[in-house]
């Protein structure tokens, strides 16, 4: 989710330019930090050019430094335990959704994201539009292919078992775990999806590296 001062005028993604943005981690490799950085580029905004990227390392301290004043807008993937925050403070917050056509923008340059709907909630007053990423199961290499097919075999047959366990988790389908993604899959995942015909030209392009997309994400997040 999106978060904006309101005194700060910020009422849609692109009001942040000239804004102090908590969007940074201090580790490499921060999903949250990757969707935040590349959805503000699809605006055209440029960290440490266009607004200033701070960094935060928990968010419950980041929500803290946005009601206090420290920061004009914080970036993060879910709401979490920060709406109580946010809605006993005395602070008017924009919760920041986006345009069809800008989600659409986002999801053609990067297929590894993902748009996501926010229903109202406590300080949620209208339905939000944002943009995440795909959840991922990881694995190294070297793991054994068999244990990989199994693993993505028992995960996809019986996916239902899965829908139980957090109210998102429903969208979650045995046809939606095969999507191109910005990191290769296993052999013993590839495997599976094709036997069970869920590989596709898309995926296949992604991982013979033709997808620029792709490409120019794993060359400006390698470390």
């Amino acid at each position: 989710m999106w978060y904006g001062r309101a005194d700060r005028g910020i009422n849609s993604p692109p009001d942040l330019k000239g804004k102090r943005v908590l969007v940074k981690y201090p580790y490499a490799g921060s999903v949250s930090e990757i969707v935040g950085l590349e959805s503000l580029r699809s605006y055209g905004l440029e960290p440490d050019r266009d607004y200033t990227a701070l960094t935060f390392d928990d968010s419950k301290r980041a929500v803290k430094d946005l009601l206090e004043g420290r920061a004009d807008a914080f970036i993060g993937t879910s709401a979490g335990g920060k709406l109580g925050a946010i809605e006993a403070s005395k602070v008017d917050i924009n919760f920041l959704s986006f345009k069809p056509e800008e989600v659409q923008y986002v999801l053609e340059k990067y297929p590894f994201m993902t748009a996501a709907r926010v229903k109202p909630a406590g300080p949620i007053k209208e339905e939000l539009v944002g943009l995440g990423h795909i959840a991922m199961y990881g694995t190294v290499k070297g793991v054994d292919e068999d244990i990989v097919y199994a693993f993505v075999k028992a995960l996809a047959e019986n996916v239902t078992e899965i829908h139980r366990v957090h109210p998102i988790l429903p969208e979650y389908t045995k046809e939606t775990l095969a999507r191109p993604l910005p990191i290769e899959f296993h052999p013993g995942a590839i495997r599976y999806y094709r036997e069970a015909g869920l590989w596709t030209a898309e995926i296949d392009e992604t991982e013979k590296g033709h997808n620029e997309a792709v490409e120019a994400f794993r060359k400006r997040y390698a470390k």
